[in-house]
């Protein structure tokens, strides 16, 4: 009899359905824990790489504020110094004129003086250039592929000259009529000296 009762009492501890329950539902409360740690994860690293990129784009916006802040400046200290000139009969070397035969004869010596802080693009600068003719502001025909003789910059407390010919801007004949006109050049919101020119086919 004892040994009858002892293994029924044995069978109760291994078969008892309260017991099993729990430790059923001790698994799945363990797996469901789990899964709430492994999302809290993922979620705190999506966090972090939220924050890593809000820096990012921070850092990316000041960085363009300040480049932009230096385009201004740099532009508000640019200075133009302008000439006129006319080509001699073999079309390498110039000379100063006041009467022209021709606009197409009319050639822009041109000075750019850096006083400021901020390095320039000497392409940029050629090919931003505009031609105020009689108070009207003209652009280029098309831009130009310059050849520089070996300036590609112009750093602060320089300066550079080079020549433009006025027929590379896109003024209209009708503007080049035979009377006086005035001529200036405007570069980065900068403008140069102002010059009176005439037009005289017959000189």
């Amino acid at each position: 009899m004892r040994h009858s009762r002892l293994t029924i009492h044995r069978s109760r501890r291994r078969l008892s359905p309260q017991i099993c329950r729990g430790v059923a539902d001790w698994r799945v409360s363990l797996a469901r824990r789990g899964s709430v740690w492994v999302v809290r994860q993922q979620s705190t690293h999506m966090r972090t790489f939220a924050t890593i990129l809000l820096l990012t784009a921070g850092m990316f916006v000041n960085t363009s504020a300040q480049n932009t802040n230096s385009r201004r400046a740099s532009a508000g200290s640019l200075e133009i110094v302008l000439n006129l000139q006319k080509a001699d009969a073999s079309k390498t070397s110039f000379y100063n004129a006041v009467p022209f035969s021709a606009a197409k004869e009319i050639t822009m010596e041109v000075s750019f003086r850096n006083v400021g802080e901020v390095t320039m693009n000497c392409m940029d600068l050629l090919n931003g250039a505009t031609v105020i003719w009689d108070g009207k502001e003209y652009k280029k025909a098309q831009l130009t592929q310059f050849i520089l003789a070996g300036f590609s910059e112009l750093p602060p407390k320089t300066a550079w000259q080079e020549h433009l010919a006025l027929s590379l801007y896109d003024i209209p004949s009708e503007a080049l009529a035979s009377v006086p006109h005035t001529i200036a050049l405007k570069d980065s919101g900068s403008e140069s000296n102002t010059l009176k020119i005439f037009i005289n086919p017959d000189k």
